[in-house]
């Protein structure tokens, strides 16, 4: 009993960061909505549009630097790439909006995109 008095506070930051962590757990889990497009950029660059829903495989760069985009069933990954540590392929699979896969020596970013690309937030 002793022990609880001492770290009274302790297990209260404790307890609230779990609070936390498991909220935006959550938020991050199920907040997001299915994408629908998926954006290649190099070098800043936009390239290519796909859309997610269409099963195709993509090569992106030319030489040296090369990363092989797949869209399969509903998602995206790089399946190959020319870069050495290979942190974009061990990135897995995107599908939903806003995430992204990122190959910093080849300066390409593949991110997904929600389907509303009106332009408009919302309506007043």
């Amino acid at each position: 009993m002793d022990f609880l008095k001492k770290h009274k506070n302790d297990i209260l930051l404790v307890l609230a960061l779990l609070i936390l962590g498991g909220a935006f757990w959550v938020y991050t889990s199920f907040g997001r909505d299915a994408g629908a497009e998926v954006l290649v950029s190099v070098a800043g660059e936009e390239l290519y549009r796909l859309p997610i829903d269409e099963d195709t495989e993509v090569l992106i760069g030319e030489g040296d630097k090369t990363n092989l985009l797949v869209i399969s069933s509903g998602e995206a990954f790089i399946s190959e790439a020319s870069c050495p540590d290979h942190v974009c392929v061990k990135s897995g699979k995107v599908s939903l909006e806003g995430q992204t896969i990122v190959c910093l020596p080849n300066k390409v970013v593949v991110s997904i995109a929600g389907g509303d690309t009106s332009g408009i937030d919302g309506m007043a």
